[in-house]
C-alpha cells in the first residue's frame, strides 16, 4: 500500500515552478476530492461559493487526524523572481488568445466545481481506500465480474460511451454517464478496482515529471462496445479481444486486426487495413503515454517480454544508424559498389593497362567515356527509398513513453531524442499525429525548463491542429512557458483557452479535475502580476559588414581597394592598390553552392547552417532537419526537394564530402543553361586540362566577376596535371553515379537525351570533384567558453564554393583571416597591407599551430603545391601556447619575436619599430609589445648616464644565466648581447614610464595628518599613455596592484587627459618641478601652472577669483569669503548679491560634505565635492584657493577607497 500511495502521490506533482504554487495545487485538488466526498455528488453540484467555503471548513475539521503530510517547502526569494529567471528570448510568434472579460477567482472555482460533477474519486493517495465488504482482488488477477453486468446494446453507443484518448485502459462501460452532465451517475454495484483512481478513467500527470496525455480523440466507433465488464486497469492481462482496436490504445491489437511492428513474420490476413488512410475521420495513430499510470505502476500492455525487447532494440538501432541512414535503406552504397568493382578488376590482372590507358588521358570527357567501357558502371543503378514509415514513428514514440515518466534530466534528454527521431519518420498526413507528437516534444521540453522551445513546438501543434478540445495541452504547455519567462498576460489568456478546450474534450473527469487543479493554482498565483520586459538577443541578428573602400567595379564581392594580379610562380591573386589597415572589409561573398557536413545534421539546419533549438523536420523525408518552417520553404524550392530521395547516397564515405557540391553545382546550372552554354562554347570538357578556356578569365570592366556566374566556378583550378591516375579514375566513377542521381531526380526534365549527353554532364561533375576539393571554404562556428581566457575553439560546420575569395593564395602567415555570418563569409585584413603586396589567406595551417613538416604534409595532397612563404622558408617555431606575446617574457618568446621581425635592438634609437603602434590592434597590458614600444627618450641621455644602464644590463643578463633564463640552450654571443640589449632598453623606458603603487595613511582623520607612501612600482602601458601637467585632470590610486585613474575635473570632448608626474604646482615650486621632471623625464614642462607660475595652496590667499557678473565689464572679483562681493568698476549689484548667494550656497554643500567625510561617509561626500567642484570650475578663475579644495578632497576621498592604512592615535 505504501508503495502505491507513494505512486498516487508521485502523479500529482506540478510543473517546476516555486514551491509555493506546488503546494497551492495539491491542496486545491485534494479539497475538491475531499468536498466530493463528504457532500456527494448532487449536494456538490448545487453548492455556490459560500457552501464550498462550508465544505471547505468540513472537510478540514473530518480530515485532521488523517491530513495529507506533503514534503516541507524550503523558504526561498520572491517567487515572482522564481518564476521569471530565464528571460532568454521573445514571445513566441501564436499571438496569446484573448482574456475572457470575467476571470476572476470566483469564475475559476466554478469551473472546478463543473468540472467535478459527475466523478466521484477514491480518496486521495495520503489516506487508505474506505473499508469494503469485498477486498480488492490482486493487481495479476482479473477484476471479478460485476454482479449486474451490462446487457449487449444492438444501437449505437452514445457520446459519453466512447474511449478516453487519454486512458491506458479499455473504453468504459457504456452506460458511464456524460462527461459534462450535471446529474450524478447511475449507482453500480461494481467494486472498486484496486487502483485509487476510478474504473474507465485516466489521470493526468503533472507536467513536473511526465508527459502530457494525448488529446487526440477518435470519432465515436460505428458499432457498440465489446460485451464485457470493465476490467482492472493496472491488471497484467490483456483486455478482451475485439473485431476493431483502439486506435489510441497503449496496449497491441488482436494477431488478427494488426501486425506486430518489430515481427519479422509477415502480418497475417485481415479484412481491416493498417494504413493511416483507413483510419475514420479525427482518429489518431498515436498510443498514450505511459505516463497516465503513477511512475512505478506496470502498464497495462499484452506486449510480452520479448517484444518490449525488440522494441528497445530497435529504437536503438535507428538511433544508432545516423541521420542519413534509415532502416529498411538498401545495403548497396557507392562504397560497397566501388570495392566489389575494384575486387573484380585485380581479378582479371587488367589493372596496369587500364592505368597506362588512363594516364594517357588529357581531358574529362575521355576519362568519363573510358569508365563506362565497364559493363558494372554503365549499368549501375540507383536504390532509391522513402523514410518516411508511420510504423517506426509509433514504435520511438512508445519508446519515448517509457523515458518520459521520470524527473531525470538524463532520462528525459533521451526520451527528447526518442520523441525527435519519432517527428522525424512522421508522415505529413493526417497531421493531427504530428501535432499530438510536437505537443509532446514540447512538454518534455518544458520538464527540461526549456520554456522558449516549448513555446515554439506548442504554437506549431496548435498550426497543425487547431481543434482547442483536442489540443488543450498546448496551450497549458504555452500557459506555464509563459509563466516561466515572466510573460503573466500571455500566460492568463493561455490558461483560459486550456480551460475552455478542457471543459470541451472527451477526457474523464477525473482527469479534467486535476488538469484543471494544476492550471488554476498558477492561474492565481500570476494573476495581476506585471510582465516583464524581455531583451533581445543579440546573437539572433548578427549584421553583415559592407566592405571597405566601396564595391569593386569588377570584383563585385570585394574592395575597390584590390585587383587581381597573374604571377608566373603563384597564378593569379589579389594583390592591394592602397594602403590596407587591419580591420578593413576585403570581402563579403555569398556561396554559389553550399553543404551542410555529415556530422552536424543533429544541431544544425539544413539550409541556413545555424544551430537549431525545435528542429523541423523535412515533410518528404526523415533524414535532415531545419530550424523553422521558413526555411524548410526555402529549401523546397533550392535544392532539397529534388534531392531528397538521394540525399543518403551523395554523403557516402568513399564519395566524400565533395560529392553533394558538385551535385549542387549542376542542379543551379541546370540541364536548360548547360546547353546554353556548350552551344556557345563557353565549357567544354572535351579540351585539354591545360587548355585557356578552362581557366582564363578577363578581369575588365565588361567581364564581371561574380559569385551567381557559373563561369566563376567553372574556372577554378582542378589540378587535374597533377592528380594520380588512381584519384582520377576514382572520382571519374563518383561522377558517373552522381550523373545517375540526377537522372533520377529529374534533371533532364524530360529531354530524350544522347549518350553523348550523358558523358558531357559527368564530365562536368568530374571538373566539379576536382576543383571544388582545391576551392572549397570551411563555413565556421566559434566555440567560446565562458569561462575560456584562450582562442575559441571553430566547428566546421559546411563546405561553401566561393569563386571570389578562391582569388586568394596561401600563407602560413596569413594578412587576412576569415569569419562567417550564416553562410556569408567576410574577409577582413589582418596585418597592415601595404600597396603592391598580395593579400594571402591560409588554407587552414599556420605556423602558429603546426610544425613545418606537418603543413607540408596537410597541403601536398590537397592542393598540389609547396609552400614558399617567409614562415616556411625560415622555419618559423610552433608557440605551443598558441600566445605569441607573453606577461612573462622568457627565451622561447623573445627567440620568436625576433625571428618575427617585432623586435631588433639593432635599429637606430629613433626608427619607428621601437615606437609606432596601430592604435586599431588590441592595446593590452599582457602585450610585451606594448611595454617594448614605451618611450625611453635614449636620444637625450647622456653619456655617464647610457654607460652605467649598459653595465647594469649586462649584469642583469648575467643574473638571469645564473636562474636559467636560456633553458639549457646552447645560446650563441650574439644572442648575449641582445638580451641585454633588451635590458637596456627597459632600464631606460621603465625610469621614465614606471608608476608608484601606493598606501593611504591616515593618522587623526581624512582631512588633517594625512600622507600618501609608495610601496613599490609597476609598469602600466595604458596609464603611460598619459602625458603630464603641474595642474592635471586626473589622479591615480592603487587597489592591490591595480592602479585606478578618476577624473578630478571635468573634461571636455577634444580635452586631453592630464597625469601629474609627481610634481604638484600646490606643493612644490616651479624651479624644484622643471628640475625634477628635467633630470627623470627629460622635458621641460609648459603647462599653464609653469607658465603662470601659479602660487603654491599656502601662498595663495585668494579663495575665489571670478569676472564680475555685469555684461560690459571684464573686471577681476577676488572673494575671501566676505559677506559682500563687490566690483572695483561697477560695486554692488544685484547680479552681485544673486552671484554672492549662490557662492554661499556651494560652500555651506562643500563643509557639509567634509562633515560627512570625517564621519566616514566618502558616498555623501563625494556627492558634495563634486557639485563643489563642478560650480568653481564654471565660475572661478584658476588658481583660486577654492578650485585645490576642491579637487583635493575629493581626491581624499577616491584614496579612502584604494590601499588604506589607518594609524591609530595614542591615548
Amino acid at each position: 500500500m505504501s508503495s502505491e500511495n507513494n505512486s498516487e502521490e508521485e502523479a500529482v506533482k506540478n510543473p517546476p515552478y516555486h514551491k509555493e504554487t506546488q503546494t497551492l495545487a495539491l491542496q486545491t485538488e485534494e479539497k475538491i476530492t475531499q468536498t466530493e466526498k463528504i457532500l456527494g455528488p448532487e449536494k456538490w453540484t448545487q453548492t455556490n461559493e459560500k457552501d464550498f467555503r462550508k465544505a471547505e471548513a468540513l472537510f478540514k475539521a473530518k480530515t485532521s487526524a488523517s491530513k495529507k503530510k506533503l514534503k516541507p517547502i524550503p523558504s526561498g526569494d520572491d517567487p515572482q523572481s522564481t518564476l521569471q529567471t530565464d528571460l532568454t528570448m521573445k514571445v513566441a510568434q501564436a499571438p496569446p488568445p484573448p482574456l475572457s472579460e470575467k476571470d476572476d477567482d470566483d469564475s475559476l472555482i466554478q469551473q472546478l466545481s463543473t468540472l467535478s460533477t459527475s466523478s466521484q474519486p477514491d480518496p486521495p493517495p495520503s489516506q487508505p481506500p474506505p473499508e469494503s465488504s469485498q477486498p480488492d482482488p490482486p493487481s495479476s488477477q482479473p477484476p471479478p465480474e460485476s454482479s449486474q453486468p451490462d446487457p449487449p446494446s444492438s444501437q449505437p453507443p452514445p457520446e459519453s460511451s466512447q474511449p478516453d484518448p487519454l486512458s491506458s485502459q479499455p473504453p468504459p462501460e457504456s452506460s458511464q454517464p456524460d462527461p459534462l452532465s450535471s446529474q450524478p451517475p447511475p449507482e453500480s454495484s461494481q467494486p472498486d478496482p484496486p487502483s485509487s483512481q476510478p474504473s474507465g478513467s485516466s489521470q493526468l500527470d503533472p507536467p513536473s515529471s511526465q508527459p502530457p496525455p494525448e488529446s487526440s480523440h477518435p470519432d465515436p466507433p460505428s458499432r457498440p462496445p465489446p460485451e464485457s465488464s470493465n476490467p482492472d486497469p493496472l491488471s497484467s492481462q490483456p483486455p478482451p479481444e475485439s473485431s476493431q482496436p483502439d486506435p489510441l490504445s497503449s496496449q497491441p491489437p488482436p494477431e488478427s486486426s494488426q501486425p506486430d511492428p518489430l515481427s519479422s513474420q509477415p502480418p497475417p490476413e485481415s479484412s481491416q487495413p493498417d494504413h493511416p488512410s483507413s483510419q475514420p475521420s479525427g482518429s489518431s495513430q498515436l498510443d498514450p503515454p505511459s505516463s497516465q499510470l503513477p511512475p512505478g505502476s506496470s502498464q497495462p500492455d499484452s506486449k510480452s517480454a520479448d517484444e518490449k525487447t525488440r522494441q528497445k532494440e530497435l529504437c536503438e538501432r535507428i538511433l544508432n544508424a545516423g541521420p542519413l541512414q534509415i532502416i529498411g535503406d538498401s545495403q548497396i552504397s557507392f562504397s560497397q559498389f566501388y570495392a566489389d568493382f575494384c575486387k573484380k578488376l585485380k581479378e582479371s590482372n587488367l589493372l596496369a593497362e587500364i592505368e597506362k590507358e588512363f594516364m594517357a588521358i588529357n581531358n574529362d570527357f575521355d576519362r568519363i567515356k573510358m569508365v563506362l567501357r565497364f559493363e558494372e558502371i554503365k549499368n549501375l543503378t540507383i536504390p532509391v527509398s522513402n523514410s518516411k514509415s508511420e510504423e517506426y514513428a509509433k514504435v520511438l514514440e512508445e519508446e519515448y513513453n517509457s523515458f518520459s515518466s521520470t524527473e531525470d534530466r538524463e532520462q528525459l534528454k533521451t526520451g527528447l531524442k526518442l520523441i525527435n527521431r519519432s517527428i522525424q519518420f512522421t508522415p505529413d498526413t493526417p497531421e493531427k499525429n504530428l501535432a499530438v507528437r510536437l505537443m509532446k516534444r514540447a512538454w518534455t521540453n518544458l520538464m527540461l525548463s526549456k520554456f522558449e522551445e516549448a513555446k515554439e513546438d506548442a504554437n506549431r501543434s496548435l498550426k497543425l491542429h487547431s481543434d482547442i478540445s483536442d489540443m488543450w495541452n498546448s496551450c497549458e504547455v504555452l500557459g506555464h512557458s509563459y509563466a516561466n519567462t515572466g510573460e503573466n498576460h500571455a500566460a492568463q489568456g493561455f490558461f483560459e483557452s486550456a480551460l475552455e478546450g478542457l471543459r470541451s474534450s472527451k477526457v474523464d473527469q477525473e482527469t479534467k479535475a486535476v488538469a484543471t487543479a494544476r492550471m488554476v493554482s498558477v492561474y492565481k498565483f500570476i494573476k495581476g502580476r506585471v510582465d516583464i520586459e524581455i531583451p533581445d538577443n543579440p546573437i539572433e541578428n548578427l549584421d553583415t559588414p559592407s566592405v571597405s573602400f566601396g564595391i569593386n567595379r569588377i570584383l563585385k564581392c570585394a574592395t575597390e581597394a584590390v585587383h587581381v594580379k597573374i604571377d608566373e610562380k603563384t597564378g593569379r591573386g589579389l594583390y592591394a592598390k592602397r594602403e590596407i589597415e587591419p580591420g578593413d572589409v576585403i570581402m563579403v561573398e555569398k556561396p554559389y553552392v553550399s553543404a551542410l557536413n555529415l556530422p552536424n545534421f543533429e544541431t544544425h539546419c539544413n539550409n541556413c547552417f545555424k544551430r537549431f533549438k525545435t528542429p523541423v523536420p523535412c515533410d518528404a523525408c526523415s533524414r535532415v532537419w531545419f530550424c523553422n518552417e521558413m526555411c524548410l520553404e526555402e529549401a523546397k524550392d533550392g535544392f532539397h526537394s529534388s534531392e531528397c530521395p538521394v540525399l543518403n547516397l551523395l554523403y557516402d564515405k568513399t564519395i566524400g564530402s565533395m560529392g553533394i557540391i558538385a551535385f549542387r553545382i549542376m542542379f543551379k546550372l541546370t540541364w536548360e543553361n548547360t546547353k546554353t552554354l556548350r552551344i556557345c562554347r563557353k565549357i567544354d570538357t572535351r579540351l585539354p586540362d591545360s587548355d585557356p578556356l578552362h581557366m582564363e578569365f578577363k578581369f575588365n570592366s565588361r567581364e564581371k566577376y561574380h559569385t551567381d556566374d557559373y563561369l566563376t566556378t567553372y574556372k577554378l583550378v582542378t589540378n587535374a596535371q597533377k592528380r594520380l591516375s588512381f584519384d582520377l579514375f576514382l572520382k571519374s566513377i563518383i561522377a558517373v553515379y552522381i550523373m545517375q542521381c540526377l537522372k533520377v531526380v529529374d534533371f533532364f526534365k524530360g529531354d530524350d537525351v544522347s549518350y553523348d549527353d550523358e558523358i558531357f554532364i559527368a564530365s562536368l561533375v568530374l571538373r566539379h570533384l576536382q576543383s571544388s576539393l582545391c576551392n572549397s571554404v570551411s563555413i565556421t562556428e566559434y566555440l567560446v567558453k565562458s569561462s575560456d581566457t584562450g582562442l575559441p575553439e571553430h566547428l566546421h560546420v559546411a563546405e561553401g564554393i566561393y569563386p571570389t575569395i578562391s582569388l586568394l593564395n596561401h600563407s602560413c602567415d596569413p594578412n587576412v583571416f576569415r569569419y562567417c555570418v550564416g553562410k556569408e563569409c567576410v574577409v577582413l585584413a589582418g596585418k597592415t597591407i601595404r600597396k603592391g603586396e598580395q593579400l594571402l589567406d591560409s588554407y587552414g595551417t599556420s605556423f602558429v599551430m603546426e610544425e613545418k613538416d606537418i603543413r607540408e604534409r596537410i597541403l601536398t595532397p590537397l592542393y598540389y603545391f609547396e609552400c614558399d612563404c617567409i614562415a616556411c622558408k625560415e622555419n618559423w617555431p610552433l608557440n605551443k601556447n598558441n600566445k605569441v606575446i607573453l606577461l612573462l617574457l622568457n627565451w622561447e618568446n623573445i627567440k620568436t619575436l625576433r625571428i618575427c621581425r617585432k623586435i631588433n635592438t639593432r635599429f637606430p634609437d629613433s626608427h619607428p619599430l621601437h615606437m609606432e603602434f596601430n592604435l586599431k590592434q588590441k592595446y593590452l597590458s599582457d602585450d610585451y609589445l606594448t611595454t617594448y614600444k614605451l618611450v625611453t627618450n635614449a636620444q637625450k641621455r647622456n653619456f655617464d648616464d647610457l654607460l652605467k644602464r649598459s653595465i647594469i644590463a649586462v649584469y642583469i643578463k648575467q643574473c638571469l644565466k645564473l636562474v636559467d633564463f636560456f633553458k639549457g640552450d646552447n645560446v650563441s654571443f650574439d644572442d648575449e648581447i641582445f638580451v641585454a640589449s633588451l635590458i637596456l632598453r627597459h632600464l631606460q623606458n621603465t625610469s621614465c614610464n614606471g608608476h608608484s603603487i601606493t598606501e593611504f595613511v591616515v593618522e587623526e582623520s581624512f582631512m588633517n595628518n594625512v600622507k600618501i607612501i609608495e610601496l613599490g612600482g609597476g609598469i602600466y602601458p595604458t596609464i603611460s599613455l598619459i602625458n603630464h601637467s603641474c595642474d592635471p585632470n586626473v589622479f591615480r590610486y592603487s587597489i592591490g596592484k591595480a592602479c585606478i585613474v578618476r577624473a578630478t575635473k571635468t573634461i571636455g570632448k577634444g580635452e586631453q587627459l592630464l597625469d601629474n608626474y609627481g610634481s604638484l604646482y600646490s606643493i612644490i615650486r616651479r624651479e624644484v618641478r622643471q628640475k625634477i621632471l628635467a633630470q627623470q623625464y627629460l622635458f621641460h614642462c609648459d603647462c599653464l601652472a609653469c607658465e603662470e607660475n601659479w602660487p603654491l595652496f599656502i601662498d595663495n590667499i585668494v579663495y575665489m577669483k571670478l569676472v564680475c557678473p555685469e555684461e560690459n565689464c571684464d573686471q577681476i572679483i577676488e572673494y575671501n569669503k566676505d559677506d559682500k562681493l563687490s566690483c572695483i568698476s561697477c560695486g554692488s549689484k544685484k547680479k552681485h548679491g544673486k552671484l554672492l548667494r549662490e557662492i554661499r550656497s556651494e560652500i555651506i554643500d562643500f563643509e557639509e560634505g567634509l562633515g560627512s567625510l570625517r564621519d566616514g561617509l566618502e558616498e555623501p561626500a563625494i556627492y558634495n565635492f563634486k557639485s563643489f567642484q563642478m560650480y568653481v570650475e564654471k565660475h572661478a578663475i584658476p588658481p583660486s584657493k577654492c578650485l585645490m579644495d576642491g579637487q583635493e578632497t575629493l581626491r581624499r576621498c577616491f584614496l579612502v577607497q584604494g590601499n588604506l592604512y589607518q594609524k591609530e592615535t595614542e591615548s
